[in-house]
């Protein structure tokens, strides 16, 4: 099936709008397939349906504020609005995660590399702090609350 440029130029925009390609090809009514055929054969339009993707989740990052916004008057309601908003935090916590997941901080990484610690004498820094583990080593515990025989 051919598209036509325009057609092409209104999927783009509503995907600009709802970050949905889905939902933008059933309005325009063009087949999923075919609007994907097409963006892997023409690189501007790849380029555009990627900024118009980005633009797309901002607006559905916004639409949870409207959301959450809104006056709901049974649970029901209640209880689709929260469907509804934590259906959007998980779509754009997976699709954008540097952008709106939640931080995790892994060490190893550029930002926060792993450090090593020299921890020799470390047993022995305690020990004379506390006092605990000279005695431990004397009497043969293995630690505060253990039992002698």
């Amino acid at each position: 099936m051919a598209i036509s440029q325009k057609q092409l130029d209104d999927i783009i925009e509503l995907i600009a709008c709802t970050g949905n390609a889905a939902s933008a090809c059933r309005q325009i009514d063009v087949p999923m397939g075919t609007f994907w055929r097409h963006l892997a054969k023409d690189a501007s339009l790849l380029e555009r349906y990627a900024r118009a993707k980005s633009q797309g989740m901002d607006a559905l990052a916004e639409e949870i504020f409207d959301l959450s916004d809104r006056k709901v008057e049974t649970d029901l309601e209640l209880a689709q609005r929260r469907l509804q908003i934590d259906a959007r935090k998980w779509t754009l916590s997976k699709i954008a995660p540097k952008k709106y997941g939640d931080r995790m901080i892994h060490a190893g990484d550029q930002e926060n590399p792993i450090g090593i610690q020299d921890v020799t004498g470390a047993r022995e820094i305690l020990a004379g702090k506390f006092g605990v583990a000279a005695q431990l080593a004397g009497s043969g515990k293995s630690g505060p609350d253990s039992e002698t025989d």
